[in-house]
């Protein structure tokens, strides 16, 4: 329960990180919403297409407490999973807290690294193949 409620209010915070970040990447508001209305539901999509004018305004402190609005709560989720993976292997924690949630930030870091990843290529893949890179 614990686990779900800090991976919830992770999930919410990184997509106010996404959408603080999609400015600086240099993606168009042309460019960003058929993307995101090929994994949305129509209803969604004109809630996106209202709000997104706001999104293409750069708010510096926005993005910067996107950030860390982000890692603390995700990090949060990871620590609690480790000490469950702990307490169902019968392992009992040696590292200090300090230590422990230091891991469990360096996990969250890579993870949003990650799902940015994953959302980068999934546009650049769109991008090949408006220019028909795939073609033979």
């Amino acid at each position: 329960m614990c686990v779900l409620f800090f991976f919830v209010v992770a999930i919410s915070v990184h997509y106010f990180f996404l959408f603080a970040i999609i400015p600086y990447i240099g993606l168009t508001q042309e460019e960003v919403l058929p993307l995101i209305s090929r994994y949305v539901p129509d209803e969604v999509t004109t809630l996106i297409k209202q709000n997104l004018g706001h999104v293409f305004y750069k708010h510096g402190t926005l993005l910067s407490f996107g950030v860390i609005a982000t890692i603390w709560p995700a990090s949060g989720a990871i620590n609690v999973l480790i000490r469950i993976l702990n307490h169902a292997y019968n392992v009992k924690e040696t590292r200090s807290f300090i230590v422990t949630r230091f891991l469990a930030i360096c996990f969250t870091v890579a993870m949003i690294f990650a799902i940015t990843m994953t959302l980068v290529i999934n546009v650049l893949a769109a991008g090949f193949e408006k220019k028909n890179f795939f073609t033979i």
